[in-house]
This record gives structure tokens, C-alpha cells and sequence, in this order.
């Protein structure tokens, strides 16, 4: 997994895996999710200074070795407000 796919709650409620290119095609009012610990993520285009499209966590959690800003703990565990 990566920084580069995250799950969005289609139509019908179920979670579908899409990258970030499709993601940014979307309305930002889909709630999307982390693959890994189902914490809320944004959507970020690509930017001048050479930083990638990419999702990232809404609320760092340290249970996800996907969440940025905080150091992984090494063990995963839900995020403490997953999307189910």
C-alpha cells in the first residue's frame, strides 16, 4: 500500500480502492478512507515544487505506517475515528 490509492464509499456503501489520479477526478464530498487503518483521507494534486499527487491522513494516527506526521509505532491498529 501506499500514499497513492485510498477507498471511497460508493453508491451503494461499500468501500472501493481507486489511485489518486481517479480521486482527484471525483467530488471532494465522497468520503475517502486509508486502505490500511480506514482513517479519513484528502486528496492533494501535484504541486509546483515538485511534490506528488498524494492522500493524506485527515488526523494523524501512529497505527498506520501510512500516516504522515507522526512516527509509525510499528504495530498497526484501526485509527481511533475509522470509517466503517
Amino acid at each position: 500500500m501506499t500514499d497513492h490509492e485510498c477507498e471511497i464509499r460508493s453508491v451503494d456503501g461499500s468501500w472501493e480502492a481507486v489511485g489518486v489520479e481517479e480521486a482527484l477526478g471525483l467530488p471532494s464530498s465522497l468520503l475517502k478512507r486509508c486502505p490500511e487503518c480506514h482513517g479519513r483521507v484528502r486528496v492533494h494534486r501535484a504541486s509546483v515544487n515538485g511534490m506528488r499527487a498524494h492522500f493524506e491522513h485527515m488526523e494523524a494516527h501512529r497505527g498506520c505506517s501510512l500516516s504522515r506526521g507522526v512516527q509509525f509505532s510499528g504495530v498497526s491498529s484501526p485509527h481511533p475515528a475509522a470509517l466503517d
